[in-house]
């Protein structure tokens, strides 16, 4: 089986993403997958009109991908634990898999009015199924899922089905848009889940421990200095986490090798940040 682990990254590389970039090399020759890293390609721009965002999508459009069995993306605020033996791609799955953001639907529903609370989220679902007949996935409480597209992973047939099956981003951007639908639920993420289900394809849900997403509760806005003391850290580290996904604040210009290592194996009252 030939596999690939795909990162990509518009603009100046931050440390963070320099130490993703060593870590996750690292990992696929572990593994013996290829390892491909894309700096500025600019086709996301180029098929969605916006910058940045839709680059990590490069499977839909580029026709090297369709050399390989499995591919992988992940962002470049990933992170490999400490002597990881697991591999990625013994995950079985038909077209995708992705792990869900399984606390962010109660953090929506805390706050319904703000710009991605709960009644914009229900407003993006209601418009997704008006305009494309789908019905998008709700958890035991009945509040619409959230999947993260930091760790997404393709076989050949779901890079195929999505070539033929997904809503063009220009085409998906433009109709939610005159839904009055916001700058956040028009951007890749929501893209790739809502076309997860409008091309009918096959998807499981990523074990979480493949992206446990550490974060500070509250808004994740950027920060021009490093973060301070005080502010409450999820942390769903544990025994069988595999990959960290750091989405502290400006982490991608404070973290060095030191901050990461405390991160990946220390207890949060002994990091550095």
């Amino acid at each position: 089986m030939k596999t690939l682990i795909y990162q990509v990254w518009e603009g100046d590389l931050p440390m963070g993403a320099k130490l993703s970039l060593e870590h996750i090399k690292a990992y696929a020759e572990k593994i013996g997958a290829d390892h491909w890293f894309d700096h500025n390609p600019g086709l996301g721009l180029k098929h969605s009109g916006v910058p940045k965002y839709y680059e990590w999508l490069m499977p839909l459009w580029k026709d090297e991908f369709l050399e390989y069995d499995k591919v992988v993306v992940l962002d470049l605020d990933i992170y490999c634990v400490d002597n990881l033996e697991a591999n990625i791609f013994d995950e079985e799955f038909d077209c995708f898999s992705i792990a869900t953001e399984p606390h962010t639907p109660y953090k929506r529903a805390a706050n319904p009015n703000g710009p991605i609370g709960k009644n914009k989220d229900e407003k993006w679902a209601k418009d997704v199924n008006e305009i494309w007949g789908v019905e998008l996935p709700r958890n035991e409480d009945g509040l619409l899922k959230v999947y993260n597209a930091g760790v997404v992973l393709f076989s050949k047939e779901g890079i195929k089905l999505a070539r033929d099956k997904f809503v063009t981003p220009k085409d998906y951007i433009r109709k939610l848009s005159q839904k009055g639908n916001g700058r956040f639920f028009v951007l890749d993420q929501n893209y790739f889940h809502a076309n997860m289900f409008i091309s009918g394809g096959n998807y499981t849900e990523l074990d979480n421990n493949w992206n446990n997403q550490i974060y500070f509760y509250g808004d994740k806005k950027s920060m021009t200095v490093p973060p301070r003391e005080g502010r409450e850290i999820y942390d769903p580290r544990n025994p069988d986490t595999k990959f960290i996904h750091i989405q502290l604040s400006s982490a991608d210009h404070w973290l060095n090798k030191d901050k990461l290592d405390r991160i990946i194996n220390l207890p949060v009252d002994e990091w550095r940040y």
